[in-house]
């Protein structure tokens, strides 16, 4: 069984990239919420409406890129 070694500094380095993205994560969760607490109604559909076809055409995306993957 092989073992790999990880040098105390790059474990570190890591750590504190996850703690970077988690505090960055948490700070634009907490502004988020903020922000959609003080859209209006029209504006949340309008926002909602955009995030669902930004989700469609991503996945349609992935989609076809999968396709050629597998054709070629």
């Amino acid at each position: 069984m092989c073992v790999k070694h990880v040098k105390w500094n790059e474990t570190f380095s890591i750590m504190i990239r996850l703690w970077l993205a988690f505090a960055i994560l948490a700070v634009v969760i907490h502004f988020g919420i903020t922000a959609w607490r003080n859209m209006t109604g029209m504006e949340r559909w309008t926002l909602t409406k955009s995030i669902a076809y930004s989700v469609i055409v991503s996945l349609l995306t992935v989609l076809v890129m999968t396709v050629i993957v597998i054709l070629f």
